[in-house]
């Protein structure tokens, strides 16, 4: 079972942030998972947030915003001094410098845009760019944005995120009879062994988010759960390596 580190290494270092994912790295984590949304210039910056006003010390919509004034953002002190002056990366920029090192699961976070291909078709185009096709994971809660992913180039990897309960029971249940989709991204509550068992039946992975409690590991793992994602990867790996888990 794989440890994706969600937004990197979150729990300890400034949320999607090129610090968090050098942790995440050198804490074992296999893949790194993180969000992908464009600036008014066209830029993709790494943000979950529909707006920079959580993360950072600066305020507006991403999407109202140039690359030039995101960059000048502090992305870092609101996670404590220690952290002042982290900036904000680009994809190109995580691509460029991790790509090859571990796993890269870019979510595509334009879910308060209207419908376009302009954030997938770029995301592919960065990927085919740093010749990263097979260690790349697109995912997304918005499926179109997978559609799209897949036309331009179906060997790279695309998951559907659920959303938790029953928001997320369509998403759930929508892969049947979809040759879009690679992978189920389910909340961790929400995983269970007939879920499990239907997908990788159907030739898909199962990834969990996002979990933290140890015994969720170790339930997850026992039911043959592909991957999870966790804030705290150097938590998941001691306590993985602790109960033998490794394969």
């Amino acid at each position: 079972m794989q440890i994706f580190a969600h937004r990197g290494f979150s729990s300890q270092y400034p949320e999607n942030t090129m610090t968090a994912f050098r942790k995440a790295l050198e804490a074992g984590a296999d893949g790194i998972e993180f969000d992908a949304r464009m600036t008014q210039d066209g830029k993709i910056i790494i943000m979950h947030d529909p707006t920079v006003d959580r993360t950072t010390n600066g305020k507006g919509k991403v999407r109202d915003l140039t690359y030039a004034e995101i960059y000048g953002m502090d992305a870092g002190i609101k996670k404590g001094v220690v952290f002042e002056n982290e900036h904000i990366p680009v994809l190109e920029q995580v691509l460029d410098e991790l790509g090859g090192k571990l796993l890269l699961n870019v979510e595509l976070c334009n879910y308060e845009e209207g419908d376009n291909r302009m954030l997938a078709n770029q995301t592919v185009e960065l990927i085919e760019k740093y010749k990263l096709v097979d260690s790349v994971i697109v995912s997304s809660f918005r499926f179109n944005n997978l559609v799209y992913v897949k036309d331009k180039n179906p060997n790279i990897s695309c998951a559907l995120i659920a959303k938790q309960g029953l928001l997320g029971a369509f998403a759930r249940n929508l892969l049947n009879h979809s040759v879009s989709v690679d992978a189920l991204h389910p909340f961790y509550t929400d995983t269970t062994p007939g879920l499990i068992r239907r997908e990788q039946q159907c030739g898909r992975k199962v990834r969990a988010w996002t979990v933290n409690d140890p015994k969720e590991i170790r339930r997850l793992y026992d039911l043959g759960a592909d991957a999870i994602f966790t804030d705290d990867p150097l938590n998941a790996r001691e306590f993985y390596d602790s109960e033998k888990l490794l394969e």
